[in-house]
């Protein structure tokens, strides 16, 4: 939490497994527009409708690009106008840890970047590092999805 607390990517790196898929979904709007022409008088009039719809998917990036998103976190929006609030941690909470076997475990967070609290479900594995010489395992994070909700707007 500390890393992604002070917005370091490159720590971050260091709970990542390198091959770790980073998933989040996001609404998305598409807009079409109807045109309907009325034949019915020579002025052929044209009438235009427009329709949303609102869908859910699903987003894959890679970790580097997870971890270039957590540095840049305060420059970007939403985010900009709450850099004040940075390493503020009022929403982080660790929900919950399962553990599936001695070596996978699913974790759940909760952790506070104004204007968005995210749900984090982690799931980790007990597995050699591979940039390491010696045979001891560590936990890595191999998995995160997340969705978040508003955070902090009042205030």
């Amino acid at each position: 939490v500390a890393a992604n607390r002070a917005c370091d990517g490159v720590a971050m790196s260091n709970y990542f497994h390198k091959d770790c898929r980073l998933t989040f979904s996001m609404t998305t709007t598409t807009t079409t527009t109807t045109t309907t022409t009325n034949d019915e008088d020579d002025n052929n009039d044209k009438s235009e409708e427009e329709h949303k719809k609102q869908q859910q998917n699903i987003v894959l990036i890679s970790a580097l690009d997870f971890y270039q998103r957590v540095t840049d976190r305060y420059k970007t929006m939403p985010f900009q106008a709450y850099a004040d609030k940075k390493g503020k941690g009022s929403g982080d909470t660790l929900c919950s840890i399962d553990f599936a076997s001695p070596g996978i475990a699913m974790c759940v967070l909760r952790i506070g970047h104004p204007p968005l609290l995210y749900t984090d479900i982690l799931t980790c594995a007990k597995l050699k590092d591979d940039n390491d010489n010696n045979d001891e395992e560590r936990w890595w994070i191999v998995h995160k999805s997340s969705c978040n909700e508003p955070f902090l707007v009042d205030e």
